[in-house]
């Protein structure tokens, strides 16, 4: 008999009383099923909005969860270039790079995968190249970017970015290089 009580009180206290005229305030944390935070699914909201700041063109919001000292990696080719340098080292810069390459283009985030304080994301933006890019004048071609980027995150904000993208395919939407 008690053991069946308990079972009746767990599923009483497991499971919410709906009919209420009152709606209660969502949690402003996600809370596992074990009241614990849900570290994860927190810094994967913190880069879907970092995306979604990157598709505005909003640098000045971007950096509320930036860290001043973000450190970017980028692990393909390395352009000889003054252009891809001052792409690579300034996040504000590369974001309004692509704004005035690629006019109104689309990003989507087609992945995110949480684990610890990383986040892995795979995207892709989708153009027309009708401002330089890369030291590569305006071709007016549709380009599509795929692309990797391990995020790592400390207290909400990003401190470090490893990106790849498909480089040679990109090269070859734009007529720069014929395979």
């Amino acid at each position: 008999m008690k053991t069946c009580m308990f079972f009746l009180m767990s599923l009483f206290l497991a499971f919410p009383v709906y009919g209420s005229d009152e709606e209660e305030e969502p949690i402003s944390t996600i809370i596992t099923p074990k009241g614990g935070y849900d570290l994860q699914e927190e810094n994967k909201k913190v880069i879907e909005t970092f995306y979604s700041m990157v598709k505005e063109g909003n640098v000045f919001k971007i950096n509320q969860i930036v860290s001043p000292r973000l450190n970017i990696i980028e692990w393909g080719e390395k352009y000889q270039n003054k252009n891809f340098k001052t792409m690579s080292s300034k996040l504000s810069e590369r974001i309004q790079g692509m704004h005035n390459a690629f006019p109104g283009f689309s990003l989507d985030i087609v992945e995110l995968i949480g684990e610890g304080n990383r986040v892995f994301a795979r995207t892709i933006l989708k153009g027309v190249q009708k401002g330089s890019f890369l030291g590569i004048s305006p071709t007016h071609r549709q380009v599509t970017i795929r692309g990797f980027t391990l995020f790592t995150l400390t207290k909400g904000k990003i401190t470090s970015m490893s990106t790849l993208w498909n480089e040679l395919s990109v090269m070859k939407d734009l007529g720069y290089i014929v395979l």
